[in-house]
């Protein structure tokens, strides 16, 4: 049979719902545009894509990963915020803003 492409079965699942992704860019080139060539770890809402539809986290709750994780800065660092669904606004997190769904890439290995 085939596998399922679905959160608990294929690709481990996170408490917040969703779950994780992982990804290699040998050139940085990905919807994350501000990532570093290596492998990734992406928690995201939808295992099929990553993308700006397909966030999960708020963007208060990305940004306490990447404080607790990185150095808080969704630009910088191994813990990076997905910038196209407007995460952030210039270098910080929008915490503000809770109707927004980000995706978070931790950067696993370079």
């Amino acid at each position: 049979g085939t596998a399922s492409t679905t959160f608990g079965q294929a690709f481990p699942s996170a408490s917040i719902g969703g779950g994780y992704t992982v990804g290699h860019t040998a050139t940085g080139e990905t919807s994350f545009t501000t990532v570093r060539a290596g492998a990734y770890l992406v928690l995201t809402g939808q295992p099929a894509a990553v993308d700006a539809d397909t966030g999960l986290s708020t963007p208060s709750q990305a940004a306490r990963i990447d404080r607790k994780m990185d150095d808080g800065q969704p630009l910088t660092g191994s813990v990076i915020g997905d910038d196209a669904s407007g995460c952030y606004d210039g270098t910080n997190y929008d915490e503000i803003d809770q109707t927004i769904a980000c995706s978070v890439a931790v950067r696993i290995q370079g």
